[in-house]
């Protein structure tokens, strides 16, 4: 119930008190005081709005509860439809429930939910209102959830939480954290006067408020300093203890160092990288924020990670300060409007992974190799022959979110990579991009209302001449191929072909013949500048010694783990040594400090192979941060299988079917003969599994035990895995069936040694 009583004895104080938070407040002795749904009204400042917010005791909701002073006899709320950062409408206010509005003397005060995002309040004479409602905490619902909470850190911030007051969005805002005083918080709002004993933080407006997410309760936690400003690495998520943050941290100053360097000084007093970790290969991204960031983060660190915190570092300047008008202050109520995403993410995207390079994160090669990736992707798209990079940011809708027909991420990074090679042309190397880029955040290191849409062509222009604007117009504001050819060639390099490869380029490589105009141009633009200041960061921290042992004999502990639920990590032969990592990642080597035992030096990690009774290796010790779990062994390589007689052909058929019909598509409310309740639920949620439409034949290679090695697929407890070979009308494939100790699909998985 959401009645609300108010005891006679604050009344004088006008705090006001709920039944549903004496309720959680006697259920955890660490919430005591921590429901008070107003403070003592003198300590609010008129021209402030507080907002309160209390997780409830199970972590699944939060209350919000917003105290502030009636201007007019009619108050309307609205809940943003949309987030800086994400193109697209969330619709949040669909996850609004049980909103409630009281006088300073808690009175009820009537409310209408007059369309989706607005609620109108009649203030019925009272200065001082008090709007309760509750959201549910998010919680994951795919691996790099960035955005989600875990089963001990409560986390908010990417979807809207804070509702506003329609035309009083530049007042003065305040959070109060109602939280267990042993919980921790990360939030990159400054501290104020607590109010009520609890955290309290201070926005000078609700843009501000809402750009920052929170992450509060039990969470692990690392700072470092940089330019005197705190930096805070908040990790959550399921594999939150099997990162390296050692690793991580040297990752995170590296790039606040490189990138700080490149604009003179950090526009920010804190900063947060509010973390999600899971498992997976080397990657890292997420929502930009304008003094912390929500990220996905990998366990597998490496180049990747590097240039996704360098993306979303980054748009510090490029997004959140150095923007165009739309992009701030912001209408919640529609998606901005703009041609300049193209800029905003592809161009950032560009200096993501330019100044690692710059500063000796890798090497040409790899940086090159990136430009070739961009490229292809570009040209892989055919809609570039209709739609302009401008048109490709200003279209997007609520039908076409993110961006239109055209991906603005590589045509920008690739416009990036054009622009700057052509003012180093015109000004013989005196000119670059970075000199655009600091123009335009000169313009905007004062938080000006955000810059007018051709100010980018105008910096172009200033700096390389009116044939720039030209180009851009032609570049930026027309559909076509754009000549990426030509301005490689500027500075002495080609778009080669390999020998006996077909289908597109396949290497960015110096011309014959360069000239040493070329050559200085092409110095000037992938130079170099490692400094002791801003080393980049090492592969691990750690080193061991190897101890010597016959590769030969680790042959038996080949083949796949599960490192997650649904998580394959592989372990195989090298020329010396073995190789580890994940089933779609790349491999790096294992040191052996034992027969059995391995150093896994990308993840600062000790890993000692299991054996049962009869000497069958059964899976993974693995033990990193002081800690350890075991990773089952799924099963060997299918290369290394031989082919067996099926021991019972009428159970073949029974799969086949199975398969046939997860390919033609399940559902809920039909039963499928061989297939898991879970599985059912789950594979009718999906849709049609299009690698298994019209099955030719399927035939049986093996079958192992897996029972008590605690796999799970779709909630169901794995004891059999069996391997087939598969034939579609289009291909074939080697298939693990997964199956239950009575015989059902619980799940398959395609693999390819």
């Amino acid at each position: 119930m959401n009645t609300e009583t108010v005891y006679a004895d604050r009344r004088e104080a006008g705090v006001v008190m709920t039944s549903n938070c004496l309720n959680l407040m006697f259920q955890h002795k660490c919430f005591k005081n921590a429901c008070l749904v107003a403070v003592m009204l003198p300590a609010l400042p008129a021209a402030d709005v507080l907002y309160r917010v209390t997780p409830s005791v199970n972590r699944e909701s939060l209350v919000i509860e917003m105290t502030f002073v009636a201007a007019k006899p009619t108050v309307e709320l609205q809940m943003p439809s949309w987030s800086p950062g994400i193109y697209s409408f969330q619709n949040s206010w669909e996850t609004l429930h049980n909103l409630t509005a009281t006088g300073e003397d808690g009175s009820r005060l009537s409310v209408a939910h007059t369309k989706g995002d607005t609620w109108t309040i009649a203030a019925g004479g009272h200065k001082r209102i008090t709007v309760r409602y509750e959201r549910p905490v998010q919680k994951p619902s795919f691996d790099s959830d960035q955005a989600a909470s875990d089963g001990d850190a409560v986390h908010y911030g990417a979807q809207p939480v804070y509702l506003y007051i329609v035309d009083r969005k530049s007042e003065p805002c305040i959070l109060e954290l109602a939280i267990p005083s042993d919980w921790r918080i990360a939030v990159g709002l400054g501290s104020t006067r607590p109010i009520g004993g609890h955290p309290t933080f201070a926005a000078k407006n609700y843009d501000e408020l809402a750009d920052n997410p929170v992450t509060m309760g039990s969470f692990l936690e690392q700072h470092y300093k940089e330019l005197d400003k705190e930096h805070i690495l908040a990790f959550r998520g399921p594999a939150r203890n099997w990162v390296d943050p050692q690793k991580t941290l040297e990752m995170a100053r590296f790039v606040t160092k490189i990138e700080t360097n490149f604009f003179g000084g950090a526009p920010y007093e804190k900063y947060v990288w509010h973390l999600w970790v899971y498992e997976g290969p080397t990657l890292a991204g997420g929502t930009e924020h304008a003094s912390s960031v929500e990220m996905h983060l990998s366990t597998e660190e490496g180049p990747n990670t590097i240039q996704g915190m360098a993306h979303e570092f980054f748009h510090l300047w490029n997004a959140k300060r150095i923007r165009p008008r739309s992009l701030g202050p912001f209408d919640y109520t529609q998606l901005p409007h703009t041609g300049a995403l193209w800029w905003i993410e592809g161009v950032t995207d560009y200096y993501s992974v330019l100044l690692p390079y710059r500063y000796g994160a890798w090497n040409r090669e790899a940086f090159l190799a990136r430009a070739l990736d961009q490229i292809r992707q570009v040209r892989g798209n055919p809609a570039r022959l209709e739609v302009s990079p401008y048109d490709s940011s200003y279209k997007i809708s609520g039908d076409s979110p993110n961006h239109y027909k055209v991906n603005y991420y590589p045509t920008g990074w690739i416009l990036g990579m054009m622009f700057d090679i052509e003012l180093r042309s015109r000004t013989g190397g005196r000119r670059s991009l970075d000199d655009v880029g600091r123009a335009l955040w000169n313009l905007s290191k004062n938080d000006p209302p955000g810059f007018a849409e051709d100010e980018i062509r105008r910096q172009l222009v200033h700096f390389g001449g009116l044939d720039m604007g030209s180009l851009y117009d032609q570049w930026v504001l027309s559909p076509g191929d754009l000549p990426i050819e030509q301005e490689l060639a500027k500075v002495g390099l080609r778009i080669e072909e390999q020998q006996g490869q077909s289908g597109g380029a396949s290497q960015i490589r110096e011309r014959p013949g360069m000239t040493p105009a070329q050559r200085q141009l092409l110095e000037g633009w992938l130079r170099t500048k490692v400094s002791s200041r801003m080393p980049p960061p090492s592969e691990t921290s750690v080193r061991v010694a190897a101890a010597k042992y016959d590769p030969s004999t680790f042959e038996r502990y080949t083949g796949r783990y599960e490192i997650a639920n649904n998580v394959l990590f592989t372990v195989s032969r090298g020329a010396r040594s073995l190789l580890a990592g994940f089933e779609d990642g790349d491999k790096a080597q294992l040191t052996p400090i034992s027969p059995s035992t391995f150093f896994y030096a990308r993840r600062n990690a000790q890993i000692e192979f299991t054996t049962d009774l009869q000497g069958e290796v059964t899976g993974i010790l693995w033990k990193q941060n002081g800690q350890q779990r075991n990773v089952p062994r799924i099963g060997p390589f299918i290369h290394s299988l031989h082919l067996h007689a099926d021991p019972d052909a009428a159970f073949t058929q029974q799969v086949r079917a199975v398969l046939q019909a997860l390919g033609e598509g399940v559902h809920s409310d039909v039963q499928i003969a061989g297939l898991s309740p879970g599985a059912l639920a789950d594979y009718s949620s999906s849709g049609p599994v299009r690698g298994l439409v019209n099955i030719r034949s399927l035939e049986y290679i093996d079958s192992q035990s897996v029972a008590g090695r605690n796999i799970q697929r779709h909630r169901g407890e794995v004891s059999r895995i069996s391997y087939y070979k598969l034939v579609t009308e289009k291909k074939i494939r080697y298939l693990m069936v997964y199956l239950t100790s009575d015989g059902l699909v619980t799940d398959f998985d395609y693999v390819e040694d």
